[in-house]
């Protein structure tokens, strides 16, 4: 913690991972847009919050606009879209896509909506269903083989919060799942899995949809989370870097 004459203004804020016998975010290595929280005023100061650092440290995905932070090492990119100034899906294709690319866009979505699929909303119990799915799609790199990733998600929607799941039927047949929080001014969307082998546009319509209800919630931030994932990029949202500090 950092203080002006007694007064606390700034902290950065890690704990101890045993196993790794390193310091890291509080809240563990799946943490976003981590940093010293401080006052603006006193953004001058970062670097002595991390030059205190007196043991190894592993530090991941911080987010930053001050000189020091910005000469760290680029870690990866944050993905989203700004919503303040947009009113529907239309407006937003139209400023982040070009015409050939929009066009591709429209065709696959009007594929899907050839087919009259149903959304059902907040049936929790297909979280089993999105799991499965999408362990089906990226085999061994779906998160969800991580330890304890399928626990933590199935005690995640315990907690109290606006959480969106949306499951996709066509022909009366569960095709996709997707899950998505919206909390103060940003709607996340989380993850998802889709039968992209009848499907196979099905997994951007998904992401169309989870939009447009960030749109009409009328939140200020659609938030991807990071890494690509063979979708961000297509779909040109914004790029936040970060970055990750290692020590000793």
């Amino acid at each position: 913690m950092g203080f002006d004459k007694g007064v606390q203004v700034g902290i950065l804020p890690l704990q101890y991972n045993e196993k790794s016998q390193a310091y890291e975010f509080f809240g563990g290595g799946y943490m976003e847009k981590n940093g010293v929280l401080i006052e603006d005023k006193y953004s001058n100061c970062i670097p002595q919050f991390y030059n205190f650092i007196d043991k190894h440290c592993n530090l991941n995905d911080i987010d930053g606009n001050d000189p020091f932070t910005q000469n760290f090492e680029f870690e990866e990119y944050k993905y989203t879209y700004n919503l303040l100034d947009i009113s529907n899906i239309d407006e937003l294709i139209a400023a982040k896509f070009k015409s050939k690319s929009k066009a591709n866009l429209i065709k696959k979505i009007k594929q899907v909506e050839a087919k009259k699929p149903v959304v059902i909303e907040n049936n929790f119990q297909d979280l089993n269903l999105l799991m499965e799915l999408n362990k089906k799609n990226f085999g061994q790199d779906s998160s969800f083989n991580f330890p304890f990733r399928e626990k933590i998600f199935a005690d995640l929607l315990n907690l109290k919060l606006d959480f969106r799941m949306k499951t996709f039927l066509i022909q009366d047949q569960k095709a996709s799942v997707s899950l998505s929080v919206k909390y103060g001014d940003t709607y996340t969307y989380m993850n998802a899995g889709t039968n992209k082998v009848d499907h196979p546009n099905l997994g951007t319509y998904v992401i169309w949809e989870n939009i447009k209800q960030a749109i009409n919630d009328k939140v200020e931030i659609f938030d991807a989370g990071v890494e690509d994932l063979g979708w961000k990029e297509r779909w040109h949202l914004d790029r936040t870097p970060l970055y990750k500090f290692i020590k000793g």
